[in-house]
């Protein structure tokens, strides 16, 4: 479990530079495009820094690659959590994305759905299940929209029946929008935006990344026309659900519902 004292950790964009004139390029910022935040006492996995960290440099590589005119977080739900499935695989973990799961609410029958990811160490009957939202949201009441969307991937999580999870979390894929005239301040913004979800208690950890490559690409032909979503806050949140026993999880598993 995640515990000690609280702090922020951060990785610089590998296509940072030294600079001489901070404040004439908008690109360079100051504050880190890449990093993570976990509450101190949250009751959270052991490997989520690692996991966090790997996912940022994944979402970079991919903005690189694709020279900032495509972004993970330009896409869906889907698309986000299938990086971080293999942001899992990356670092030692074992994942799996869309799998079969059973649902359903208090006192009502289960039925038959999917659940959006499963991470585990070494032993697949004591993984962890997660559920997502992805949304684009501009800076304007952002917190609370992303807190929104938290709630919401936590209520759909405390949906499944199988008892062989052995923690169940919310994650939510806040990607910040911003308007023609706000990219070229975007680290202010995002700034701003992370204070307010950094030591809240609405979340147990937030990670954040925002390449440089889909800034500079915004402003390579001079000011931005259109709005672009430049980055993206993941945060999550523990469900709170029941730990299942062993002998349970073995059984379940054995009865296909995996």
């Amino acid at each position: 479990m995640c515990s000690g004292v609280c702090r922020i950790t951060s990785r610089k964009s590998r296509a940072l530079r030294p600079m001489s004139a901070p404040d004439s390029n908008p690109t360079k910022w100051k504050s880190p495009r890449f990093g993570q935040w976990i509450r101190e006492g949250a009751s959270l996995p052991a490997y989520l820094p690692r996991l966090f960290e790997r996912w940022g440099e994944l979402v970079n590589r991919y903005c690189e690659a694709t020279d900032g005119d495509d972004a993970p977080f330009w896409h869906n739900e889907r698309a986000n959590v299938g990086l971080l499935s293999a942001a899992a695989w990356h670092v030692g973990l074992i994942s799996l994305e869309e799998y079969p799961a059973n649902k359903g609410g208090a006192g009502r029958d289960s039925v038959k759905g999917r659940a959006d990811l499963w991470i585990a160490e070494t032993d697949p009957l004591n993984g962890d299940a997660f559920e997502a939202k992805y949304e684009a949201l501009s800076p304007k009441e952002f917190q609370s929209n992303a807190i929104g969307l938290l709630d919401a991937a936590c209520a759909d999580v405390r949906q499944l029946k199988d008892t062989w999870h052995r923690q169940r979390f919310g994650l939510a894929f806040a990607g910040v929008h911003l308007s023609p005239a706000q990219i070229p301040s975007a680290e202010k913004c995002v700034s701003e935006l992370r204070g307010e979800l950094v030591g809240s208690n609405l979340c147990d950890a937030v990670a954040w990344a925002f390449p440089e490559r889909v800034q500079e690409r915004s402003l390579r032909n001079g000011p931005p026309s259109n709005e672009q979503t430049l980055g993206v806050f993941l945060l999550v949140r523990s469900a709170r659900c029941a730990k299942a026993t062993k002998a349970e999880a073995f059984h379940t598993v054995q009865s296909g519902c995996l």
